[in-house]
């Protein structure tokens, strides 16, 4: 499930991966517990990161939540950032100065971020009608 978002930057991470274990429990709804396990590497501190993937009621197909735990990522090494390099004029002098900026980039490590689905409207409790 999770392959298709590994990035050809997050390859250098994987043979650091000692070990996957996925559990799955479906009372009363469908949860998925995710847990990886890396040796020491140059990217993170942490020994393990977690995943707890929750679906919606009835429906074993659509994530109601995600809960992700936190990266520990070393100085500069943090895959789900990008940096860029923008050039900014002052208006008064005109002088310019690049500025140097994080922004989020594609990795497979987003995966850990906690997440929930966005809330849909209910047309039961319209009166109006």
């Amino acid at each position: 499930m999770l392959l298709q978002y590994i990035r050809e930057k997050d390859r250098e991470v994987l043979p650091h991966l000692k070990n996957v274990v996925c559990t799955e429990t479906q009372s009363p709804q469908k949860i998925i517990n995710l847990e990886l396990t890396f040796s020491e590497n140059e990217w993170f501190t942490n020994e393990k990161l977690t995943l707890k993937v929750t679906f919606k009621k009835d429906q074993d197909d659509e994530i109601e939540e995600s809960e992700g735990c936190l990266i520990d990522w070393k100085d500069g090494k943090d895959l789900s950032k990008k940096k860029i390099k923008k050039k900014q004029k002052n208006k008064k002098t005109g002088e310019t100065r690049t500025i140097v900026k994080s922004v989020p980039a594609e990795s497979f490590f987003n995966a850990f971020e906690s997440r929930k689905a966005p809330e849909t409207k209910d047309d039961d409790g319209d009166e109006d009608e």
